[in-house]
């Protein structure tokens, strides 16, 4: 019940007034999982061995955070220098 109260008010689980410890965690954790998926290739299981927590662990965190592998991949070849010449 209290993860469908969070998804219906929009926040995030550990998120509390801007500039709170909340934003600054959930800011980090999310920082953290970015860059150990694009370091590995976007390859869960390679980024969750990195992060030393389980496959599952990652896709619930990711999922907890709205990170999804399309957005990150998009947002990641939009500032490379390959998709210049789309």
């Amino acid at each position: 019940l209290e993860q469908r109260l969070r998804k219906a008010s929009g926040g995030s689980p550990a998120a509390g007034p801007p500039g709170s410890l909340g934003d600054a965690l959930v800011a980090f954790e999310r920082q953290l999982i970015l860059d150990a998926l694009a370091q590995n290739d976007f390859n869960l299981n390679r980024a969750a061995q990195q992060l030393d927590i389980t496959r599952h662990a990652l896709r619930y965190r990711m999922s907890r955070l709205s990170i999804t592998l399309d957005t990150v991949v998009d947002e990641d070849s939009d500032t490379s220098p390959s998709s210049a010449g789309r």
